[in-house]
């Protein structure tokens, strides 16, 4: 009873603990929802992690930085698509990816006037307290590979998975 009654504390208040956020999609679908948890993990769906920071640069320092010090996060360029072969995988792997470049805003103004840039190539994924769909986006780097699977996914299968990783990824996000 007593291990019922401190699970239940822990979960009633990291649910009052949690960021709303204001989530606007690339596709133009926009949430509003309190975020429960923040996990990410390789681009290749392996090593799924709860996580508290992100990694960013600032000028020449690259730093981890916790997502309640971050106001918002902003969708500012992305590069063109680049697929390529690797041979030093038997079978050759084939890959895609494109580059994302966000910029971060802290809720303090920061004395270094220097942008903010997230370098974190993994994939995250934003679950919500309310009954919505999680979120799973890239923040840097969008990568596709026909890893376990190549001889039935080509370039082709991969680009649209990068497209659509796009497309349904994070344009803006606002911590409230």
């Amino acid at each position: 009873m007593r291990l019922f009654f401190v699970a239940f504390c822990v979960f009633f208040f990291s649910y009052l603990s949690a960021q709303e956020a204001t989530i606007t999609l690339v596709n133009g679908k926009t949430i509003k929802a309190k975020i429960a948890k923040i996990e990410a993990e390789k681009y290749n769906g392996t090593g799924r992690e709860t996580v508290r920071e992100i990694s960013v640069v600032q000028g020449s320092s690259e730093y981890l930085l916790s997502f309640d010090k971050i106001a918002s996060m902003r969708l500012v360029e992305t590069d063109d698509m680049s697929c390529f072969e690797d041979s030093n995988y038997k079978p050759t792997r084939e890959f895609c990816t494109r580059k994302l470049v966000y910029e971060v805003k802290l809720k303090t103004t920061d004395k270094n006037k220097q942008k903010i840039e997230i370098v974190d190539d993994r994939k995250f994924i934003f679950s919500f307290a309310e009954k919505v769909e999680p979120v799973s986006t890239f923040f840097y780097k969008i990568t596709a590979s026909d890893e376990g699977k190549e001889a039935e996914i080509n370039l082709k299968d991969l680009e649209s998975r990068v497209k659509e990783a796009q497309q349904n990824g994070i344009k803006t996000i606002i911590f409230n």
